[in-house]
C-alpha cells in the first residue's frame, strides 16, 4: 500500500537538500535549506517554507539574497491549524462547471472537507452527512466543499446518478489535501526499529489491530479493511479499474475538514482518528461542525 522509504541526499543551486523519498510517490518528508527574502511576509511562516521546500522548482530557483533559513519537518507539513492562510488551489468541479480556486471563494466563508476516493464507503456516507449539514451551514454564511481524491471524469459519472447539494472537486493525486497537511499514514517495515507516531507512521499490528463501526451499520466493530467490502457490497458499489488505481496509491490517506473565513485564513481544523486508529473514519457531529462555524463568526 505505501513503499519503503530511503534516504537520499541531493544537490541543487540552492543548497543542499536532505529529503526523505517515499519510494512509490517520491515526497520530500524531511528538511533542506533554502534562500529566502527576508522581506517576503508569506515566507515567514514554517509551512511556507515547507511549501517552498516541496515545490517543483525550488532547485532551480534563484533568490537575490545569501540569507539561508534551515527548514525542519519530521513530517511532510502537519495539520493547518487556526490562524494559518489557507493554501492556493484550483480544482475542477465535479457536479460544477469550471475550475475553482482559493482566490474564487476569497469573500465567502466555506467548510472545505478532504476524502478519499469513492472506494471508500466510509467516506461516500460522509458526504451524505456533510450534505445534510449544508443548510444549517448556510445560514450561518459558510459554503460547503468536499475534496475528492478521485479524477473528475470518474466523480461525474458516480455523481451523476447520486446527487448532492455540496460541491465536489476532484484531486486524483491528493496535492491539496497535502498542502493543508492532511496525514497519509505510512506504514513501518516489519522488525523496523522506528517507533510509530500516529497518524503519520504506523505499525502494521496497530493498525490490524483497530475495529470500528461508526454508522453502527455493521453487526460490531470490524478492522477498517475487512469493513470495506461488506458497506460497498451493501450499496452495490463496485470499484472499476480507476477506483483500484486510486486505492493502490492513496489507500491510507487519512479525511480532514478545515473552517476558512472570508479573508482564506483557517479558523477551525479536524483530522480524522486524532486518538489512533480506533476512531478511523468517525465525521464531527453535526453541533460541533455548527458551533465552529458559530464561533468563527464570533472572532471576525
Amino acid at each position: 500500500m505505501v513503499g519503503h522509504v530511503a534516504q537520499q541526499v541531493h544537490r541543487g543551486s540552492i543548497g543542499t537538500v536532505q529529503v526523505l523519498h517515499n519510494v512509490q510517490e517520491q515526497h520530500l518528508l524531511l528538511f533542506r535549506r533554502v534562500k529566502l527574502m527576508p522581506d517576503s511576509e508569506a515566507m515567514q511562516t514554517p509551512r511556507a517554507l515547507y511549501h517552498l521546500a516541496t515545490s517543483d522548482r525550488v532547485d532551480t530557483a534563484v533568490y537575490p539574497n545569501d540569507v539561508t533559513k534551515e527548514v525542519f519537518m519530521a513530517q511532510p507539513g502537519s495539520p493547518l491549524q487556526p490562524g494559518e492562510p489557507a493554501p492556493a488551489f484550483a480544482l475542477p468541479g465535479a457536479n460544477v462547471e469550471g475550475t475553482f480556486s482559493l482566490d474564487s471563494l476569497r469573500g465567502r466563508a466555506f467548510l472545505i472537507a478532504f476524502f478519499r476516493g469513492l472506494h471508500c464507503p466510509f467516506c461516500r456516507r460522509q458526504l451524505v452527512q456533510l450534505a445534510a449539514l449544508q443548510p444549517a451551514l448556510r445560514d450561518a454564511g459558510v459554503q460547503t466543499l468536499a475534496v475528492i481524491n478521485t479524477p473528475v471524469e470518474r466523480a461525474r459519472l458516480y455523481f451523476k446518478y447520486r446527487p448532492t447539494p455540496v460541491m465536489l472537486l476532484c484531486d486524483a493525486h491528493c496535492s491539496t489535501h497535502r498542502a493543508f497537511g492532511v496525514p497519509n499514514i505510512e506504514f513501518l517495515a516489519d522488525g523496523s526499529s522506528e517507533r510509530p507516531d500516529w497518524p503519520y507512521r504506523a505499525s502494521m499490528a496497530q493498525f490490524q489491530a483497530a475495529r470500528i463501526n461508526p454508522t453502527g451499520e455493521l453487526p460490531e466493530p470490524w478492522q477498517p479493511m475487512a469493513a470495506n467490502p461488506v458497506l460497498n457490497a451493501k450499496d452495490g458499489f463496485e470499484l472499476d479499474d480507476t477506483d483500484k488505481a486510486i486505492f493502490e496509491k492513496h489507500g491510507t490517506q487519512l479525511v480532514g475538514r478545515f473552517l476558512v473565513d472570508a479573508s482564506g485564513i483557517v479558523r477551525w481544523a479536524q483530522i480524522e482518528a486524532p486518538d489512533g486508529p480506533n476512531s478511523l473514519c468517525t465525521f464531527p457531529t453535526a453541533a460541533q461542525i455548527v458551533a465552529a462555524a458559530g464561533a468563527m463568526d464570533a472572532e471576525i
